[in-house]
């Protein structure tokens, strides 16, 4: 006789759904950095890199000044570790370091035509995939999908506050 164990009934119902969400978001998280990974070997960018110039880039799109201790702090690096990221940025050619025009001390990245050109291009067909699933889908639907992103999102950041917090 074979001895089958029963799974353990759920302690609260639905519990294997949230699980099964916050599964499908880190495979999703997976793939997205796997693509990263195809993006930076076919580029020859580090993957630090790219997701720099995407950070900047979004700054950027939404009016935001980054100088950068800004991109420091966003991707969690050191001010060495950033220093040397941007001097490869500027050799690739994705950023321009400028002067603040209120106080020239301070330095701001803007990034550069290419920079729009070559992250368009090469994340087009990730983006472009995106698009076709998220047709699928009603404006409300839509709206509840973006909501619980932003609210993970938020959730991961606070996670990653309280870990910056613990020994």
């Amino acid at each position: 006789m074979v001895n089958r164990r029963q799974p353990a009934p759920d302690p609260q119902p639905g519990s294997h759904l949230v699980r099964e969400v916050g599964d499908a978001v880190r495979r999703l998280g997976l793939q997205v950095n796997s693509y990263v990974a195809a993006v930076s070997r076919r580029t020859g960018h580090h993957a630090s890199d790219l997701h720099a110039v995407a950070v900047v880039r979004r700054a950027a799109e939404r009016g935001e000044p980054m100088g950068a201790g800004d991109l420091g702090r966003a991707l969690g690096l050191s001010p060495a570790a950033v220093s040397a990221m941007l001097h490869r940025m500027e050799r690739a050619g994705h950023v321009q370091r400028t002067r603040a025009g209120d106080d020239g001390r301070r330095v701001l990245l803007v990034p550069t035509d290419q920079t729009f050109e070559d992250s368009s291009h090469l994340f087009e067909p990730m983006t472009e995939g995106f698009s076709q699933v998220l047709e699928d889908y009603s404006p409300e639907q839509l709206d509840l999908v973006a909501e619980v992103l932003d609210r993970l999102r938020d959730a991961t950041a606070g996670a990653e506050r309280e870990l910056g917090h613990r020994p």
